[in-house]
């Protein structure tokens, strides 16, 4: 059984004019510090992707690529599935996959990008 899951991935920002100079972490915590419940979130673009994605859990954005952590459910009984890396092109087509992990650890979490590193949490 073949089967399409649309997926979008939404890039949202709660303060305007994120800076990615050499003080981009530094204004990014001060912001990051100012959100409160009732923050105002705007979508400032929404890039549907164009394969089967499956749940994403997680994404980074390193130098402008879009990189999306995934676990794909294949029996959640027999603890079978996979747990992707996506990497993905500004007008969501997929450009690479890496699968992380299969079976019992199949689940991926969030990820980040350390400057030199992309993590994943499992």
């Amino acid at each position: 059984m073949n089967r399409f899951t649309l997926a979008y991935l939404v890039v949202i920002f709660a303060l305007p004019s994120m800076g990615f100079g050499e003080d981009s972490g530094k204004v990014i915590a001060e912001r990051v510090q100012q959100l409160r419940a009732d923050t105002v979130w705007k979508a400032v673009r929404e890039i549907p992707l164009q394969f089967d994605a499956y749940h994403p859990q997680g994404m980074a954005i390193v130098n402008g690529e879009i990189f999306v952590s995934s676990v794909e459910v294949i029996d959640r009984s027999q603890r079978k599935g996979r747990a992707h890396v996506f990497k993905v092109g500004p007008e969501g087509g997929l450009i690479a996959e890496t699968i992380l992990a299969t079976d019992a650890n199949y689940h991926p979490g969030g990820m980040d990008f350390d400057g030199e590193w992309l993590w994943v949490a499992a």
